[in-house]
């Protein structure tokens, strides 16, 4: 997983397996891009973005 921070916002970013996509969306998680191949891996890249204010 990898953490931006922005003003307001944080993004954390995963490459999902297929399979976990449905774990990944009800944990907030939306699909960022196209399904992606690297080297055979097939996988979901995927955004969860969190305004600071809700953290607080």
């Amino acid at each position: 997983m990898v953490s931006k921070q922005h003003r307001n916002e944080v993004e954390y970013t995963v490459n999902a397996s297929l399979n976990a996509v449905p774990v990944y969306e009800a944990f907030g998680f939306e699909v960022a891009m196209p399904r992606q191949v690297h080297r055979g891996i097939v996988f979901q890249p995927m955004v969860l973005r969190q305004g600071r204010d809700a953290e607080a």
